[in-house]
């Protein structure tokens, strides 16, 4: 990793996403906390992690917008304030109607900072390196998570309670280290890119219109609903087969640790490759991985299939993450930015509450092969969306390049 290739900003952006995410002790064991303290159904549990990604399809529209218009710090800071006032009290809820609202807030909250984050480093990096720039983002997010799950099994042995606690500290401290080290940046209006262009065309409904971009966004949904099947039913089924919270933490653990291992040479690889055949690879080894999942009845088949999916991740998320950043025009970052959050929250919607009924109902088989179903649906999917991005690359090389744009 060269660290002089990107600027200090960028670097404090991805310190600030290994702080918060190291301390991301809720979202991991959730479904744990809510079925062993809570005694939750697989339906509730699945209808609470709706309800936080129903607060983050609310919220990454509105936070794009924000981080364009108020600016990408300010917009930061509310959002992780909020995110930790959130946790706090939804550690200490005991009503069901009262978690539920908490949920909802969390995931408005939490949801807020992927776009202002990937806004960010669209800003400081170009172009040609944010491929790069969002794997090794992506890289510091993972680290984060394989130390959050061991030592938030460890917490929750004693008391769930520090896990709400240590994640508020955690979400706190990075939004106070972003706003202290990260300048804001403020991009062009956009209203010298056409006057003539409707005030509509330079807003949401320019990015409404962008057909490759929309393509886009079907495939991150299709895609997360499978990957966020480790927040409900991968949990659920390790709870079935009997494994402890430490077990299962170790066995999720799997997932961060074989990322900050990967991602690095799977950059290097993903650099030379197409945008759209990556997507495509991608969505094959997530579907294939959680698919397997029909197979495992121990934790080191569990461990496996979270291997396999993990592969997939390391693919899909930077090279989905980079082609939203380049079909942007650049006052348009943060809106293109918000829809690519919003679509990846729907998933988490989708996802669980899906993942969760069908769980409940017909058991994990059915779960299982759906994933795979649905991971090379979005193959296909990828393939298409990769020639409209080589066909727009295509076209912005050869346009003139106008001094002072």
């Amino acid at each position: 990793m060269r660290r002089k290739e990107f600027p200090a900003a960028y670097w404090w952006v991805w310190v600030g996403s290994l702080v918060n995410h190291a301390g991301s002790f809720v979202v991991p064991f959730f479904a744990y906390y809510l079925t062993s303290q809570k005694h939750f159904s697989p339906l509730q549990v699945g209808f609470m992690a709706t309800l936080y990604g129903a607060g983050g399809v609310a919220s990454t529209v509105v936070a794009g917008v924000a981080a364009d218009r108020i600016g990408r710090r300010l917009t930061l800071l509310i959002s992780q304030v909020g995110a930790a006032a959130a946790m706090l009290g939804l550690g200490f809820a005991e009503q069901t109607s009262l978690m539920s609202v908490l949920a909802f807030v969390l995931g408005f909250a939490s949801y807020a900072a992927g776009p202002v984050f990937s806004a960010m480093i669209a800003d400081v990096v170009p172009t040609e390196g944010r491929k790069r720039a969002y794997a090794i983002h992506y890289w510091a997010v993972n680290l984060g998570f394989a130390i959050a799950p061991v030592l938030a099994g460890v917490m929750a042995e004693h008391d769930y309670v520090w896990l709400f606690a240590g994640d508020a500290v955690t979400t706190l401290a990075c939004a106070v280290l972003i706003a202290w080290r990260v300048p804001e940046h403020r991009p062009d209006t956009g209203a010298g890119e056409s006057a003539e262009e409707p005030a509509a065309d330079q807003g949401l409904g320019r990015v409404l219109k962008d057909r490759v971009f929309l393509g886009l966004l079907f495939v991150v949904v299709g895609v997360i609903t499978v990957y966020s099947q480790f927040q409900v039913t991968q949990p659920i089924a390790m709870q079935d087969v009997g494994l402890s919270p430490v077990m299962y933490g170790l066995v999720s653990a799997v997932n961060g640790a074989l990322v900050v291992v990967i991602q690095l040479p799977v950059t290097r690889v993903i650099e030379r490759h197409d945008d759209g055949r990556l997507l495509a690879a991608g969505a094959l080894f997530l579907g294939a991985g959680m698919g397997l999942s029909v197979f495992a009845h121990n934790a080191a088949l569990f461990a496996v299939s979270i291997a396999v999916w993990t592969v997939g991740e390391a693919i899909a998320m930077p090279t989905s993450n980079a082609i939203a950043s380049k079909l942007a025009p650049p006052h348009l970052q943060g809106r293109y930015q918000g829809m690519y959050g919003m679509a990846y929250a729907l998933a988490a919607v989708i996802g669980p509450l899906g993942g969760g009924w069908a769980f409940g109902r017909y058991g994990g088989v059915p779960v299982w092969v759906g994933c795979v179903l649905v991971g090379t649906a979005c193959a296909v999917g990828a393939l298409a969306i990769g020639r409209g991005v080589r066909h727009r690359t295509v076209a912005h090389q050869e346009e003139p390049v106008v001094a002072g744009t």
